[in-house]
Formats: C-alpha cells, sequence, structure tokens
C-alpha cells in the first residue's frame, strides 16, 4: 500500500528554548512516553529581558507510558510573544508514541503530533513614523491608521521516528 501526503509549503519559526532536551514534546513527538515515571515539564523563556517582553515563552506538557500497550501519550500547550506582545501565539497539541522492541536493549518509537496554533498581530502599541512629530517628537495619532489586529488558527502536524538504546 502506498500513501501520499501532501502538505502546504510553510515559512516560519517555532520558539526556541536554550535547554530545548528539557522540553521532549515540543522537541519530538516520538519522545512520548519514554520516561519510566508520567513526566511533567514547565519550560519558560524570557529573551533580552533588559530591552522589555522581547520575546516570552511558556510551554506546559505532560505525558506517560502505557507498557500494557507499548504507548505514550500526552498534552502540550505554549504561548510565545514577540515584540513586546505585538506578536503572540498559542498553541495546544496531542502526542501519541508506539514503541516497537526491536532487540533486548533497544526499541523503536514512531511518534504523532497533531494541534492547533492561534496567531495573533495587535498593531494598537505601535507607533508610525506619520505619528511622529519632527520638530517636538511628540507622537500624536492624528493619522488614521488602516491595520487590522488579525488572528488566525490553523492546524499544526508533525510525526518522528525515534530510535534508542537501554
Amino acid at each position: 500500500m502506498i500513501i501520499i501526503l501532501s502538505s502546504k509549503v510553510g515559512l516560519g519559526q517555532d520558539p526556541e528554548f536554550s535547554q530545548f532536551f528539557a522540553n521532549p514534546l515540543h522537541l519530538n513527538p516520538a519522545l512520548t512516553g519514554t520516561s519510566e515515571l508520567p513526566r511533567f515539564v514547565l519550560n519558560y523563556r524570557n529573551q533580552w529581558p533588559q530591552k522589555g517582553a522581547t520575546y516570552t515563552t511558556y510551554s506546559i506538557s505532560y505525558d506517560q507510558i502505557s507498557k500494557k500497550q507499548n504507548t505514550g501519550f500526552g498534552p502540550y500547550i505554549s504561548q510565545d510573544r514577540e515584540l513586546n506582545n505585538v506578536i503572540s501565539s498559542n498553541a495546544g497539541a496531542i502526542s501519541y508514541s508506539y514503541h516497537i522492541e526491536l532487540g533486548h536493549s533497544s526499541f523503536m518509537t514512531l511518534g504523532l503530533q497533531g494541534g492547533i496554533v492561534l496567531k495573533q498581530f495587535d498593531v494598537s502599541g505601535l507607533i508610525f513614523p506619520s505619528e511622529i512629530n519632527q520638530l517636538t517628537g511628540e507622537t500624536t495619532s492624528s493619522t488614521p491608521i488602516h491595520v487590522s489586529n488579525d488572528k488566525t488558527a490553523y492546524p499544526n502536524f508533525a510525526s518522528r521516528c525515534g530510535w534508542a538504546t537501554q
């Protein structure tokens, strides 16, 4: 049987954490349920805090293994705020993995993740050059600006494969 999947090409960047290995469900859905005990993870990143809330990211996840069924399951939620809250993204996903034992001390894991992302663009805090008085430096909002505050929701899917030895 041949399965053909098509996807729309998208350009963008996911939030990154300095200790990315401490955020397994964000890194790779195949890592779901790879811990012997249930795993609860909280992450926080504040890049360049001296410049305001430039890039702030939070995430929370939980996963656990079901040894009877050789599967792992877990939810993941994240919030990313960029450029002093001009751009914000909220995401939620569910991860599932299946563990296949290859030998006595090695296994392969297949992971799937599906969720939704809500991206918002808020221009109310921006100051445009046309709003600045060149003589005094004061800002005015006398110039009408016709930019909408957009909200977009879209699905987000991922699949990965991993191999490990114990």
